[in-house]
């Protein structure tokens, strides 16, 4: 399925016009598929300034030393977006130990596996391509997000078919 530009924005301009449509509503029907990805990208936006504060909060505010403070804002934000993307992103509701363990776990290991790659991806590009540290952090970026949220997407807080079932039959 590809993007058509012309037919989302149609649809997008038929929705915001439309009185009889909550307010609640016209977000999810102007994105339509789209929806879970605007949600995990805004979720990834409020992760990285969580980062980004309590990084610049420890190094200014404590002297602590970059790399503690770095870990520390690391283990936070990742703390945040894993309950953050389970609740409201992929709105999984099963909390049982077992599932809940392991949806932490592969999440964990899924964005320690994307912070290496972002770390090597920052290397070749510095080191090696001898591009800005600030030019070559955007397109890490990109890719970060992108590998993270296929994870999420399809390994970690993937639905059961029972699910998928139900909020199929709750649309209709």
């Amino acid at each position: 399925m590809s993007f058509n530009a012309k037919n989302f924005f149609a649809n997008a301009g038929k929705v915001l016009r439309d009185k009889n449509i909550p307010l609640t509503k016209k977000l999810p029907l102007c994105l339509g598929e789209y929806y879970d990805f605007f949600l995990y990208f805004t979720v990834g936006v409020i992760t990285t300034v969580v980062n980004l504060a309590i990084y610049f909060a420890l190094v200014n505010l404590t002297a602590m030393d970059p790399y503690t403070s770095t870990a520390i804002a690391w283990v936070v934000a990742m703390l945040f977006a894993f309950f953050v993307n389970k609740l409201w992103v992929f709105k999984d509701k099963d909390w049982s130990p077992k599932h809940a363990a392991y949806q932490f776990l592969t999440f964990a290991a899924a964005r320690i596996l994307s912070f290496g790659i972002e770390e090597l991806v920052l290397f070749l590009g510095i080191e090696l391509c001898h591009i800005n540290e600030n030019v070559i952090k955007i397109p890490t970026q990109v890719i970060v997000v992108l590998i993270n949220y296929v994870a999420s997407k399809l390994f970690i807080f993937k639905k059961k078919k029972s699910d998928e079932e139900s909020s199929d039959s709750d649309e209709k």
